[in-house]
């Protein structure tokens, strides 16, 4: 998912003050959900490729050398979540100001580690200029965006994959909206504990709760958590981790009309 990341552990900024994030702009027209979710069809079926994205120009690339072409196409989830960004937001992001290290904190030398918090990064660099909000809230969006469990263990913001405070958070996504969701989860790759490592987008479509990403094995499809069999999948997809929680954050945002 990010240059580096998404060679490892994928296989398989300096930017909008977090405090802000938090905060929700008034309502205009919602479009209709629909519309959202044939945006995406197009993308349906593309194969996975380690560090797979396009470009503006529409040329199958990767994170890690954007300026070469590939002669496959394919997407890692980091990539099928920004080529469906310009597809609902109407921006053509490059892929440099999306992989923007927010925060001074994962950059080459960082401390914690290069790419540990790659995933949050990107949602939020995408989200940057609309109307937003985290769900859950970070309790202290100020703060690095972990939560320390011991030696070389950490949780990352957000709620438990496999808990009931995950429906509870999907149930509060607005039709209309799109929301970027992000993945953590301990690892010990990182000085920093956690890592946010898979990226995607759920889009409400009542009664459907469309989620859209692209996995090792399946490529990029989408998911309707609102069925109980296909959230169960989902859920022994991306199983319990032993040491802490694999958790899920939301950032929801208004698309323009």
């Amino acid at each position: 998912m990010s240059r580096r990341l998404t060679r490892l552990a994928l296989a398989a900024g300096l930017s909008l003050a977090l405090p802000a994030l938090a905060a929700e702009a008034a309502d205009p027209p919602p479009l209709f959900a629909p519309a959202l979710t044939e945006a995406l069809a197009p993308l349906l079926a593309t194969p996975f490729r380690i560090d797979g994205a396009t470009d503006e120009a529409g040329r199958w690339v990767t994170f890690n050398r954007p300026d070469q072409v590939s002669p496959r196409p394919g997407f890692n989830c980091s990539g099928f979540t920004v080529a469906a960004a310009r597809s609902l937001l109407g921006r053509n992001f490059n892929l440099a100001e999306v992989s923007r290290d927010r925060r001074g904190d994962s950059g080459p030398g960082a401390t914690l580690g290069q790419d540990w918090d790659f995933g949050l990064d990107l949602i939020s660099n995408l989200a940057e200029g609309y109307p937003h909000r985290w769900l859950p809230e970070p309790a202290d969006p100020a703060a690095p965006p972990l939560i320390p469990l011991g030696p070389g263990r950490a949780l990352g913001w957000g709620v438990d994959l496999h808990s009931p405070e995950f429906e509870r958070e999907l149930s509060r996504l607005q039709p209309g909206r799109l929301a970027f969701f992000v993945f953590s989860k301990p690892t010990g790759l990182f000085p920093a504990g956690v890592s946010y490592y898979h990226v995607g987008i759920i889009i409400p479509d009542p009664p459907a709760r469309w989620l859209y990403h692209t996995t090792l094995g399946g490529g990029a499809h989408r998911v309707n958590l609102a069925e109980p069999a296909a959230l169960a999948r989902l859920r022994r997809h991306f199983p319990p981790v032993k040491a802490g929680e694999r958790r899920v954050l939301l950032l929801e945002v208004t698309p323009p009309e």
